[in-house]
């Protein structure tokens, strides 16, 4: 929960342009460090993701459910990270490579989350006792 307030302040005040003023050029404002370190971050983030899930592959089964909340909680770093990157962008963007990159990095980490998904229901089904 902290976490999600942190992420959220970030957001509102990295969108504090028209109080702060809207970056012209990210090579002379602070906001190229912002955008860069939040660009990195949502492309590590997948990465990390699905080497957690392949390190899980030989952990317990109680690593794989607490897993599957974890990788919950990352879509939401996800977003909070990709409307950082969004909000710090200047106004005269013209051209989008970034969202040749951000795009299927959301793909993999949405596909990281649904296998956590279904290793955490095969582990619930496992568990069930059978009824006769």
């Amino acid at each position: 929960m902290k976490l999600l307030l942190v992420i959220i302040c970030l957001g509102l005040l990295s969108g504090c342009n028209a109080v702060i003023g809207i970056p012209t050029d990210l090579d002379t404002q602070p906001w190229r460090t912002l955008y860069l370190v939040s660009f990195f971050s949502l492309l590590f983030l997948p990465v990390l993701s699905i080497a957690t899930l392949v390190f899980s592959i030989w952990q317990s089964p109680e690593f794989k459910l607490k897993l599957e909340k974890y990788l919950y909680k990352s879509l939401l770093v996800f977003g909070g990270l990709w409307l950082l990157t969004e909000l710090s962008l200047p106004s005269n963007t013209n051209i989008r490579v970034d969202l040749f990159f951000i795009i299927p990095a959301l793909l993999i980490q949405l596909v990281a989350v649904f296998i956590a998904i279904l290793m955490a229901n095969k582990i619930d089904n496992d568990n069930k006792p059978i009824s006769n």
